[in-house]
């Protein structure tokens, strides 16, 4: 009797880790769930206080969407290749507007850099930088090893 009972137990429990698995692998992305884990990662691996994480979170958001829109432009310079990829003069505009843009999120990071170091110690930022360089790799391993779209 008792070991009906723990079998029927088990199934159950194997049951529920199997549809919580399977329904993380079917979640869609979603913004606003990447940028909180991003903010308690970073605040945690920074090993920011409550006040640190209050001045430096929004500085490291507006840089974010700084550097969002760079980004897509970036990505516009990509398209040139597949589109003309025989087209030399068009391949080197993309390549000289691609090395302004790169330039260009160089430029922001360093000013928000900057900013940041103004209002925590640069320990903090450095720490709340590589913190946020290690999720975003962890990020897209991940990204990298899901199982394909149907």
């Amino acid at each position: 009797m008792k070991t009906k009972f723990y079998t029927i137990l088990l199934m159950i429990v194997m049951a529920m880790m199997t549809s919580v698995a399977w329904a993380q692998n079917n979640q869609k992305f979603s913004p606003k769930q990447f940028d909180a884990e991003l903010t308690a990662y970073v605040i945690k691996k920074a090993h920011l206080t409550p006040q640190e994480a209050d001045r430096l979170i929004p500085l490291m958001k507006q840089m974010h969407s700084r550097q969002r829109t760079v980004f897509v432009r970036i990505r516009k310079a990509h398209k040139t290749l597949r589109e003309h990829p025989n087209d030399n003069e068009a391949c080197r505009k993309a390549l000289i507007e691609r090395d302004k843009l790169n330039i260009e999120l160089k430029t922001i990071e360093q000013k928000f850099h900057n900013k940041m170091m103004r209002v925590v110690p640069a320990s903090k930022v450095l720490a709340a930088v590589e913190a946020e360089d290690r999720f975003f790799r962890h990020a897209m391993k991940q990204w990298k090893n899901r199982p394909p779209k149907k």
